[in-house]
């Protein structure tokens, strides 16, 4: 998850406390769904009916992740939409679980944890946030303990160098 979706520790990893009707389990599958599927032709294989499946089915390569999805229409007034990009404001769901509980925070973030902790201060539930780095004898990645190696500061980018937690981790 960090080297695929955190720029190799650079961003976090959020955890959410969630029930929703509309959470789905990845199944992994060893074949692709439609074969030779194109751009130009992708409307003759998927419609409303199989987008669940669609959505919900990855290459077998990917089962160490153990991935759930929640779809959410894009056209649900609470979804904000910016460009492409489009957001769920976890804080105004209401009659579904869809709380942050935990950051995650790469080692080499330069966000800054004093910053994050501020971002999340006005929530109406405690959100930790917790400096991470890879695990010294495994392929983990662990909490790291020493509040003195957090990146508590905000830096610059490219800095990375001088952060704490990359202090720890790599001297």
């Amino acid at each position: 998850m960090w080297a695929h979706y955190t720029d190799n520790h650079e961003g976090a990893c959020l955890e959410f406390e969630v029930t929703f009707n509309h959470v789905i389990k990845i199944k992994y599958q060893t074949k692709k769904l439609f074969q030779g599927i194109t751009l130009d032709g992708y409307d003759n294989h998927i419609n409303e009916n199989n987008v669940e499946k669609l959505l919900g089915t990855k290459a077998q390569d990917w089962a160490y992740e153990q991935e759930h999805r929640l779809l959410v229409p894009l056209d649900n007034e609470v979804v904000v939409s910016e460009g492409n990009l489009h957001f769920l404001p976890f804080q105004e769901i209401e009659d579904n679980t869809f709380m942050l509980r935990r950051v995650f925070v790469g080692y080499r973030c330069s966000k800054g944890i004093s910053k994050l902790m501020s971002d999340v201060a006005g929530y109406p539930h405690k959100v930790e946030v917790i400096q991470t780095r890879p695990a010294f004898k495994s392929f983990n990645v662990s909490k790291q303990i020493d509040t003195k190696f957090w990146n508590w500061d905000e830096s610059e980018k490219g800095e990375e160098h001088s952060l704490p937690a990359v202090k720890a981790v790599h001297g």
